[in-house]
């Protein structure tokens, strides 16, 4: 069995952390380590930390840090100290089902049997949305989110909006290879190591609600119902357009940089030669190719702007 490592960010997150360290214990597959990178907390967080890991059932190594780096920046930082093996992400304040390894190491087997252990995999779930009490308040998170099940083509996607929750995700050693450091254009690390998956290898979603999703007073924009309005007005479709393509084009140059070739890069050279072309050419070429976002009306709406040759390039 791949060794699994668990990647967890923590900041002033006392609270619920005890509840999340619990469910971890308790997987059906073990992780191997646990590697908590903290973002200067100056709540009992590490104290948390500290009980549990002193009779934690795998090793725990807290890598601790003064400043704040920010979300994104401290798990690239938990990350980079991971040398070897599968890594699956986790948040502070939710709470994992017995299953959530096992399930994903399953489905990344399965992708490698079938792509070669060489190429880079993601593996993502649904989850369920739960309070600050632990009950549930929306069984899926998909549906709440308005997102699809199945992803023929996941790249095509990806390129205009994420669809895939950090908190879910298991990657292989070929994903976080490629994908570190992460590029300054960035917004988020999931978006990210998303679409690295997709253009280089596969993004695998799975049904099972494998985490239960904390809602709670910090992290309420996590179950906001997908809205289509802003991709609708000119002036705010623009900027959410816009930093789409600086994640795309970002990719396109890691990939570059990398020497990675394939169906992937070859998808984005033509994506991003149309985006700079605009006109009635480039959108039929989009539909055709299944550049979309999860609704249909955001999707109408991007194709306007490509239209109209409104789509800022850099």
């Amino acid at each position: 069995m791949t060794p699994i490592t668990v990647a967890m960010c923590t900041w002033n997150g006392a609270r619920f952390l005890a509840a999340q360290l619990d469910s971890l214990a308790q997987q059906t597959l073990r992780p191997t380590e646990l590697v908590v990178a903290d973002d200067g907390s100056t709540d009992d967080t590490l104290g948390v930390m500290a009980r549990f890991a002193a009779g934690a059932p795998f090793p725990v190594r807290v890598l601790p840090h003064t400043t704040r780096l920010g979300v994104v920046r401290n798990f690239e930082r938990a990350l980079t100290a991971i040398p070897a093996g599968r890594i699956a992400l986790a948040d502070q304040d939710d709470v994992w089902a017995a299953t959530r390894l096992a399930a994903g190491a399953a489905a990344m087997d399965a992708a490698e049997a079938r792509l070669g252990r060489a190429a880079p995999v993601l593996v993502h779930s649904d989850m369920r949305v739960i309070d600050q009490h632990g009950a549930e308040v929306c069984a899926s998170f998909f549906a709440r989110r308005g997102f699809q099940r199945l992803h023929h083509n996941p790249l095509r996607e990806l390129v205009l909006q994420n669809y895939v929750t950090g908190c879910s995700v298991l990657l292989n050693r070929a994903v976080v290879e490629l994908a570190l450091p992460f590029p300054t254009a960035n917004s988020i690390h999931d978006w990210w190591l998303a679409l690295v998956a997709a253009a280089a290898g596969t993004v695998v979603t799975l049904p099972e609600r494998t985490v239960g999703y904390r809602m709670h007073d910090s992290n309420v924009i996590g179950i906001k119902r997908v809205e289509w309005r802003p991709y609708m007005r000119r002036k705010s479709a623009r900027p959410l357009f816009a930093r789409a393509l600086r994640e795309s084009l970002a990719l396109q140059r890691r990939l570059q940089e990398r020497s990675v070739t394939g169906p992937g890069p070859e998808f984005l050279q033509r994506y991003h030669d149309r985006v700079r072309r605009g006109g009635l050419r480039a959108a039929l070429g989009m539909v055709t190719e299944g550049v979309r976002l999860q609704n249909t009306l955001p999707t109408l709406s991007y194709y306007g702007h490509v239209l109209a040759r409104a789509l800022p390039v850099e």
